[in-house]
């Protein structure tokens, strides 16, 4: 698992899209469009990227198959996904109503 925690303006998104890009993964975040304009510029042309609402609606229920095909991208081996902002991927789920969480230190 690749875990990015640090403060706003630090990298994290293009680090990421970096990890995504090399392992060929899937990139899920809240704005689509604005991230593929973001991975152009930073080079990673033909990163696979793809909404929160896109993600849940055609890739979740899927997760577990090896031939996966979504918006127009085929994921012969399955899908490595790579989530930018998590907690805004499960508020997104949670309909605005995610309040908190526990997280076990040692998986950070």
């Amino acid at each position: 698992m690749y875990r990015i925690v640090a403060s706003r303006g630090t990298g994290k998104t293009r680090a990421l899209m970096e990890e995504a890009y090399k392992n060929n993964g899937l990139f899920v975040c809240q704005n689509a469009h604005r991230m593929f304009e973001k991975a152009n510029a930073y080079g990673f042309n033909g990163l696979k990227i793809i909404s929160f609402r896109d993600f849940i609606d055609e890739i979740q229920p899927h997760i577990a198959y090896s031939d996966v095909t979504v918006t127009g991208y085929k994921h012969e081996d399955g899908c490595d996904i790579y989530i930018d902002e998590l907690e805004g991927l499960v508020n997104f789920i949670c309909l605005n109503k995610f309040k908190g969480y526990t997280i076990s230190d040692d998986v950070l």
